[in-house]
């Protein structure tokens, strides 16, 4: 508590001498910035202030002679942070800005940037108004830019100014050019997405998949979204405390290390947009677990730009219905998974890759370029 009191009053001594301010609310999005960040200090020289809700965010590692982090936590001294804004950029990866407790300082002239976190759409797994109240989207792909669109007509919105951004981690994980991988498949991640009503870990398929796969000499890897560790403590420690025992099975809990796509030769997931950059931009194998679509705006029917998440899985992936772990199994261990693989998926990966996002291995320097122009215009 006294390092956000001591960090708050900071806070409000030097925001007003600095140019943009980020906020992260850890590690995970964090690594959405940090290139975003060195652009800015070495081309333009601005001067940046990073706030974090995470001690323990490397947000703190980017100090500079430049650029400042301070701690805010997640509770009062955040809420209050907000409304006393008024650098002239204030750039985050949170939706629903001004919807909830998070709002704007209505009396400052300050401009609000969205950067995405994840290339899935914008019309299903947000809320209503979840960008509503930006003044810049930045976005991943022309889905997301048609999506935002259809929705300023659909619901007589004012118009946004939306950037053609790209994927800070596409530049830095991707490989150049898409190949054919190992068939010896050991190392498996388990990664599904997060859920307010029925979460993929709450079910005892979940318990089941991962006894069955260690139970077939796999190595498995759990990776949990930050908002399934926060909400689903009690049901964590019980799967961790079931197979904390077997050396196979480890447990990821930092969303931004991304060596584990790497180190695993197949993904498990339902909904997670850990699949674009397993498949996309590793050109790995996925599945999924065909749950019920997490829906969180209740205009989606009205879209005809349909969610990416929905229409592309079978396409670059493998769908498994009816939670049917034996017909799971089967295919992995199926010595004709990698020829199917790329006799059916391989070319839609490429097509996508392709299609999905904007300046692939140069999104950091396009950001950082249009976000000097908007200083600038200010």
């Amino acid at each position: 508590m006294l390092k956000i009191i001591k960090d708050f009053f900071k806070f409000i001594n030097i925001q007003e001498k600095k140019d943009i301010i980020f906020y992260s609310e850890g590690s995970h999005d964090t690594i959405y910035y940090k290139n975003i960040i060195k652009v800015l200090e070495k081309k333009y020289n601005n001067k940046i202030l990073i706030l974090t809700s995470d001690k323990k965010d490397f947000a703190f590692e980017l100090k500079s002679k430049l650029t400042n982090i301070l701690y805010v936590g997640d509770g009062f001294f955040r809420t209050i942070s907000f409304m006393l804004i008024k650098s002239k950029i204030f750039i985050m990866s949170v939706p629903d800005l001004d919807n909830f407790f998070l709002k704007k300082n209505k009396s400052s002239k300050t401009k609000y940037i969205y950067i995405f976190h994840s290339v899935s759409s914008t019309n299903a797994a947000y809320n209503k108004k979840a960008f509503d109240n930006y003044d810049y989207i930045f976005c991943r792909g022309p889905h997301q830019k048609k999506e935002i669109l259809e929705n300023e007509k659909i619901n007589s919105l004012p118009k946004k100014k939306l950037v053609e951004h790209g994927c800070p981690v596409f530049d830095e994980l991707a490989v150049k050019e898409l190949d054919i991988q190992n068939d010896n498949f050991k190392n498996i991640l388990i990664a599904p997405s997060w859920n307010r009503q029925d979460e993929l870990i709450e079910k005892e398929f979940f318990i089941n998949l991962i006894s069955l796969l260690l139970k077939f000499d796999l190595t498995v890897t759990l990776r949990l979204h930050p908002m399934t560790q926060r909400r689903k403590k009690d049901r964590i420690q019980f799967i961790l405390s079931k197979f904390k025992k077997n050396e196979k099975f480890t447990y990821s809990s930092k969303m931004e290390n991304k060596k584990i796509l790497k180190e695993n030769d197949i993904l498990i997931t339902d909904w997670s947009g850990i699949s674009w950059e397993f498949s996309l931009m590793l050109g790995k194998i996925t599945f999924f677990i065909d749950t019920d679509k997490k829906i969180m705006n209740s205009d989606y029917n009205r879209f005809e730009n349909k969610a990416v998440e929905i229409e592309l899985r079978d396409k670059i992936g493998y769908l498994i219905k009816n939670y049917d772990l034996d017909e799971l199994i089967k295919t992995i261990n199926s010595e004709n998974l990698i020829n199917d693989f790329y006799s059916k998926k391989f070319k839609n990966l490429n097509l996508y890759r392709e299609n999905m996002y904007y300046n692939r291995w140069n999104s950091s320097e396009v950001a950082a370029n249009e976000i000097n122009k908007i200083l600038l215009n200010e």
